[in-house]
């Protein structure tokens, strides 16, 4: 039970803790966010620090992923930019047979 009253007293002071950032414009959020994570990075020895930054970048990444879904209308943009669809129909003939394991929602297997 203690471990589920401080799950939520930690949450309960990242939200009133982040109020003031919503104030910043973007660009001056970015800078500090980048900022902080730099200096901390700096004092940790280098198997802390990439342990650290490599930690920020996996909880952004998951970030990135749910935007990017959100902007692409429900399909990851990168289908857009990486042309994963073109790299298959120009592979696959008519009569071919292909096997989709299926990684996610299924779009490439839709336009191919």
């Amino acid at each position: 039970m203690m471990i589920g009253w401080y799950a939520s007293l930690r949450k309960g002071m990242t939200s009133v803790m982040a109020l003031p950032f919503h104030l910043l414009p973007t660009d001056w959020l970015q800078q500090l966010m980048a900022r902080v994570a730099k200096k901390r990075a700096a004092r940790l020895p280098a198997q802390e620090a990439l342990r650290f930054l490599f930690g920020l970048d996996q909880r952004l990444y998951a970030e990135e992923g749910k935007h990017a879904v959100r902007y692409g209308g429900g399909v990851h943009t990168k289908h857009r930019h990486m042309n994963y669809h073109r790299f298959f129909s120009d592979r696959i003939g008519e009569t071919d047979r292909v096997l989709d394991i299926g990684c996610g929602i299924g779009a490439v297997a839709h336009h191919v």
